[in-house]
């Protein structure tokens, strides 16, 4: 296993739910205990899900991240999720961690969820230049400064 494989893994056993890293045809990387245990247990489960999350679809229970590397094409970090209890939980220790708005909460929300700007306008109903401007503002907030950072801080951060 390589050091950058050894980092990442680490990193994604802090996540607290099944996690990976996935190329862009979604093939996993790396993952997380509880990852590798969904993944052998349920060999369809992901590629399905990573299917539909990279639609339009709200129903995949997998929350994509675009990452971005030099010298590395596109990949993933996804988590598994399908408990709302604990996202509810998340965002409210959230809010109050960063003073966001209720505005920001439902759009930080939608980010963790890893969908675009473009998505994100067409679920809460405004427009795209008004997500850009709470994605600015949660990442200032947060001292993030990248939306996967804001994502693993979502995530990780009690």
């Amino acid at each position: 296993m390589s050091l950058a494989v050894a980092g990442l893994t680490a990193a994604l056993e802090l996540l607290g739910a099944p996690a990976f890293m996935l190329d862009d045809a979604g093939a996993v990387l790396c993952a997380n205990a509880e990852g590798r245990e969904l993944h052998g247990r349920d060999p369809r489960a992901l590629p399905d899900a990573f299917t539909r999350a990279r639609g339009d679809h709200a129903s995949s229970p997998l929350a994509l991240t675009p990452v971005r590397a030099p010298g590395l094409g596109p990949h993933w970090l996804a988590v598994w999720r399908d408990d709302r209890a604990r996202d509810a939980e998340r965002a409210a220790g959230a809010a109050r961690r960063w003073s966001l708005t209720r505005r920001q909460i439902e759009v930080l929300a939608e980010v963790a969820q890893g969908r675009s700007n473009r998505q994100i306008s067409r679920a809460l109903g405004c427009a795209e230049s008004t997500v850009e401007l709470h994605v600015t503002a949660l990442l200032a907030k947060a001292g993030c400064r990248s939306r996967a950072e804001l994502v693993a801080r979502f995530w990780t951060e009690r």
